[in-house]
């Protein structure tokens, strides 16, 4: 894990890569949900210190990205460890995607409409980009937008 394999398209070693993606995954997730969160308090000073001080808010927020940078983390890992065994990223990619999808077992119950949305949104946008490729669906300029548009519509 000191080194990196030659299926791996990081710089550094695998370990170096797995920290350092939990690490960035981290911060910008933190980021990321902090500001999102904290928006729509942006014109009342009073609530948005209120919000910015809460426990329970930054909780959310650290607990959020904890759980994106722990499922990127575990994919990275088990994606560097089976290149070493199988050598064949085709199988290695998505035993190592549903290994980092059991993550969202730690943090499901909390998450479970955003966890819903989420997979329904990649089964779609899979769906679609499968029948495009095999030529059931003809291709044409923001074909992904309008999916999305109608996913939304029926969520």
């Amino acid at each position: 894990m000191l080194t990196r394999t030659c299926l791996c398209k990081h710089k550094f070693g695998c370990y170096k890569n797995v920290l350092f993606g939990f690490y960035q995954t981290f911060i910008t997730s933190l980021a990321v949900k902090f500001l999102v969160n904290n928006i729509g308090h942006i014109f009342s000073i009073k609530r948005l210190f209120k919000n910015i001080t809460s426990l329970k808010s930054n909780k959310d927020n650290l607990r959020f990205a904890f759980f994106l940078a722990l499922m990127n983390a575990t994919y990275k890992f088990f994606l560097c460890i089976l290149r070493r065994i199988v050598k064949n990223d085709k199988i290695c990619a998505p035993i190592a995607g549903f290994i980092a999808g059991l993550t969202c077992r730690l943090d499901l119950k909390s998450r479970r409409q955003l966890m819903t949305v989420l997979i329904v949104s990649r089964v779609a946008d899979t769906s679609y980009t499968m029948a495009e490729s095999r030529g059931y669906v003809k291709k044409f300029a923001y074909g992904e937008v309008l999916l999305w548009l109608v996913c939304n519509m029926f969520q």
